[in-house]
């Protein structure tokens, strides 16, 4: 080891303390991680909204599309989900929420539910928030309604047949270029169905050969027989004029459906469309939760109706029933006070 000597006359080592030193700054080099050029720091806290969506009577809403809306930020998250169940997921991190920050929630399959959540500050200390929705039951856009399949009048067959459409929605709605399909055919629609009224469909002959001549005449009437509904099993699929499917029902042994297929209903029954979940008459029928065997019951007594039948409103839903009821109470505690005084 060379030993250099100080000014004032001290020796002191060197080359064992400079290589000491240079193994130490080459281990420290060794041990940080290598940052690549233009690599950004590390990402903040992850901030998980997570939870489960379903229908007012507790049946999932599988695979449903969710999304947030940082109304702070205008930025949109999109949930992650899956179609065997309705769990759903936005993983995104502290740096794009804030407490107090309002997120607008979104969750649909057709039927819509919308809400706003502001943050707090005990979510951004636990790095998230569990959020359960519930979407409604009653529908927000045309649903095939009723289906007449097993006929009794022989001398039309099953020309008697028909789909009840009904709009449970506020506004009119143009089935123009609207199509109906089933396993052997298709129809195109025409005309217009108005809030809150129905549509009716006949098969080909269904005018001259209805079982019950106090039935209303159809809206359409199918003009072949490629149109035909079967007894035992059978989809009728209702599209927009984009093409994009609005409604499908399937029964008995039908291979289309929305989650189950409904009951075959028999000779002279009917497949009707439910009020919701337990009511099946005293309002529009507009329960939907793409569960036909759930959706549906078989009506002993055909009721078709066309577009000069009377408006039906579908049922409140029940933050609806509660407001209502709560703005009467209101109104009678306001006419008690009056009186009063």
């Amino acid at each position: 080891m060379k030993v250099k000597e100080r000014g004032d006359g001290k020796k002191v080592k060197l080359k064992g303390l400079t290589v000491f030193a240079t193994m130490v700054v080459i281990c420290a080099l060794a041990l940080t991680p290598a940052v690549p050029a233009g690599a950004q720091s590390e990402p903040s806290t992850p901030f998980l909204i997570s939870g489960w969506v379903n229908y007012p009577n507790g049946a999932p809403v599988n695979n449903p599309s969710v999304s947030i809306n940082i109304t702070n930020t205008s930025e949109v998250l999109t949930a992650e989900t899956n179609a065997s169940t309705n769990y759903y997921q936005i993983l995104t991190s502290s740096d794009n929420v804030n407490k107090t920050y309002m997120l607008n929630i979104n969750a649909s399959n057709g039927n819509v539910k919308e809400f706003n959540h502001t943050v707090t500050e005990a979510e951004m200390t636990n790095g998230g928030f569990v959020q359960n929705i519930t979407i409604s039951g009653i529908a927000k856009h045309v649903v095939i309604s009723e289906i007449y399949v097993h006929a009794i009048n022989q001398t039309g067959k099953n020309l008697s047949e028909f789909v009840e459409l009904y709009n449970p929605t506020d506004r009119a709605k143009d089935l123009t270029g609207w199509t109906l399909s089933d396993n052997e055919g298709t129809i195109t629609l025409n005309g217009i169905i108005q809030a809150h009224k129905f549509y009716l469909v006949g098969m080909a002959g269904y005018n001259a050969y209805k079982d019950n001549a106090s039935w209303p005449d159809a809206d359409y009437q199918a003009t072949s027989s490629n149109f035909s509904l079967k007894d035992g099993g059978d989809e009728v699929i209702l599209n927009n004029s984009a093409g994009e499917v609005v409604d499908i029902v399937g029964w008995g042994t039908a291979t289309t459906n929305e989650t189950l297929n409904a009951e075959t209903p028999g000779e002279n029954k009917t497949l009707q469309r439910k009020v919701n979940d337990s009511i099946n008459e005293g309002a529009g029928p507009a329960w939907d939760t793409n569960n036909n065997s759930a959706d549906f019951f078989v009506q002993t007594a055909p009721n078709p109706q066309n577009t000069g039948s009377a408006p039906i409103p579908p049922i409140p839903e029940m933050s609806t029933l509660i407001l209502f009821t709560s703005g009467l109470i209101m109104l009678a505690c306001y006419a008690v006070l009056r009186r009063v005084k």
